[in-house]
Parts: structure tokens; sequence; C-alpha cells
């Protein structure tokens, strides 16, 4: 899978509005996949934008970032966010992506962090799981 996953599809397009920005999340590498699959099992007209990456970059990237989507198996980089308050306790949920668990946050501030926090909470509930358990 490439650094970069991009999910535009057609029916994406048209069913947004032309200010509907796309949904950012940062993940571990190899988590993109079941991530998008989940985006389209959520709303045919959710895009999302994931962006696989290394430790250190994806904790220097989610402590920039405002209103983001954090996926991670790293318990230390979940910890670390929330202790230095880029995420609040009540906005982190634990979730079996492919049959191991991940941390799932929502960095704090900016405009979308209502669409993303709806997002990420659909994530941690049961409705998600199939969608995040299939290879």
């Amino acid at each position: 899978m490439d650094r970069r996953v991009f999910l535009l599809g057609a029916a994406a397009l048209s069913g947004c509005g032309i200010g509907a920005k796309p949904l950012r999340a940062f993940s571990d590498r190899g988590l993109g996949e079941p991530l998008l699959r989940a985006a389209r099992g959520y709303d045919a007209r959710t895009v999302l934008l994931v962006e696989g990456m290394g430790r250190r970059e994806l904790l220097e990237e989610a402590e920039k970032a405002a209103s983001v989507l954090v996926v991670t198996r790293e318990s230390l980089i979940a910890n670390r966010l929330q202790r230095f308050g880029h995420v609040r306790l009540e906005h982190r949920w634990t979730v079996d992506i492919l049959g191991e668990p991940a941390a799932v946050l929502v960095t704090q501030g900016g405009f979308e962090q209502r669409r993303v926090l709806r997002f990420a909470k659909w994530l941690a509930s049961d409705a998600a799981a199939p969608f995040l358990s299939v290879r």
C-alpha cells in the first residue's frame, strides 16, 4: 500500500456539498485499507484521506493537527497525545482492527471536530466491526 491512500469516488464527490472537506486521518502503516473500507460502510458521501506513517512522524503530525482522526497500535503515542492535552479522554476508544487492538483518537480544535467525532464514535461501535475485521 502506498504511503498515502486517497478515496475520492465519483459517488462520494457527487453527494458532497461544495464546502465539504474530506475527513483527515493519520494512521500506522497497514491500517489505511480497513479505515477506507469502514468509511465506505459509514456513509457513501464520506471522503476519508488516510496517511499511513511511521511512529515518530505520526506523533509529530498528530501534535500539530486539529480535528484529525488518529489510529495507532502504539499505546505510547495514544497516551502521550492524551497526557499533553491534544486528545481528551472521552475522545479516545480502543477498537479491534484486523484482529488486533488499536487506539482511535480525535485531536482537539478545528471546525471539523464534530464530523470527525461522529465518524470515530461509529468506528468504535459494533456496526463498524465487520468492515475493520476483514483483510
